[in-house]
Order: C-alpha cells, then structure tokens, then sequence
C-alpha cells in the first residue's frame, strides 16, 4: 500500500437517445487521475490543501489517516479512500494511513513524510572561497552550508576561461576539484529565500 498525492479531473459526458417515443438523458461523469508517488510530491507550502490517497489497499478495508504538521479537512466518508490535508506548520510533516481489513481485522500501515515550506524563512548560504583537496582529509572540498534547505538551489562553477567544471541542483553534493588545476573558479548561485529566487556570484580558489 503506498500513498499518493494526486488531483482529479471532472469530465461530465451527456447522451441522447430516444426511446418509445421519450426523449431521455444519459449523464456519465468521468473522474480522471493523475497521480505521482508521495516521494515525487514530497513537499508542500504552509497553507496548501492537497488531496492525497493510496494505492494497493485491499478492496473492503478501512483506511484511517492521521497527520502531523497539519490537519485534516476533509476525508471521504466511504472507506476513507482519500483524504484532505492542510499543511499548518513549517518543517517535516507525517501523513500516515492506517488500513484494516473488515475480515480478520489485520492491519497495513503506510507513511509519507513531506517537507513543509515556509515562505517567510530566510535562507542564509556559507559559501566557501577555498578549498585545499590535497588528501590530507582537512577541507577536501567545496561544499555549502545552510540554515534550511531551499526548495530550489543550482550551483555552476566555471574555470578562468569560463568553461563550466561543476553544476548541481543538489546542496548538499560537494565538489572534490576532480582533475581542475590550482586556481581561482567562478561560481554562481541561485537559491530560493522568502518566495523569490536569489542569485549571487563569487571566487573560490582551488589549492593542491
């Protein structure tokens, strides 16, 4: 059983046709679902209402949600299927479902952890301006340090001659110099703090 978040699509189809001489309606609503895994929309702003559900439960089970980090507003009232939650709280949140068969009364529980995003925090970034990757495993490498993880960041590094040597979506990836020579390295920056995208620039120097 894996949680999922998705958002759902109302399609409605209309049919006429006529029988004994009656004109009558026919009226289909078709709900469609696009889905993605809890570990690919495994975040959230402070604020946000989404719908989550699950996949894999065993049909005629009960399903119970809890969370933390947030609320729930809204659930189905049949088999709790799906389910509303509203993230409150910045940080890691825990949305977690509970599922009971009706039969033996065995249980199945699934968790996703989300990553809440609060729009007002400021993100502070230790950038680094030398590194010494010599082996003697003492500031080996180029890395950032942070207050909280943005929920976007991307690094390039490029050489004196402007040719790009390293770039990373990921923070917390570091650059071990690989085969670069000694010297100074440009780097760009571009993270996001309070809801906007930041950009800096600046030197480090590589020291063998």
């Amino acid at each position: 059983m894996k949680i999922f978040y998705y958002l759902s699509i109302k399609q409605q189809l209309k049919f006429r046709f006529i029988r004994f001489g009656f004109v009558f309606y026919l009226v289909l609503f078709l709900i469609t679902f696009t889905e993605a895994t809890a570990q690919e929309v495994d975040w959230a702003h402070i604020g946000d209402e989404r719908t989550y559900g699950v996949a894999n439960h065993r049909a005629g089970s009960m399903l119970f949600w809890s969370v933390s980090g947030g609320e729930i507003v809204s659930e189905n009232p049949s088999l709790n299927a799906e389910v509303i939650v509203k993230w409150t709280h910045g940080g890691v949140g825990e949305l977690s479902v509970y599922e009971q068969t009706t039969d033996d009364c065995t249980g199945d529980i699934s968790t996703a952890q989300i990553t809440v995003i609060d729009n007002n925090v400021v993100i502070r970034l230790n950038i680094p301006n030398v590194f010494t990757p010599n082996g003697d495993a003492t500031n080996n490498a180029f890395f950032v340090e942070y207050n909280h993880e943005p929920l976007y960041y991307n690094i390039i590094i490029t050489n004196r001659w402007g040719r790009k040597v390293f770039e990373t979506d990921d923070i917390n990836k570091t650059w071990s110099g690989g085969d670069s020579e000694a010297g100074a390295y440009f780097y760009i920056v571009s993270y996001q703090s309070e809801g906007k995208i930041v950009t800096k620039n600046g030197f480090v120097y590589l020291f063998r």
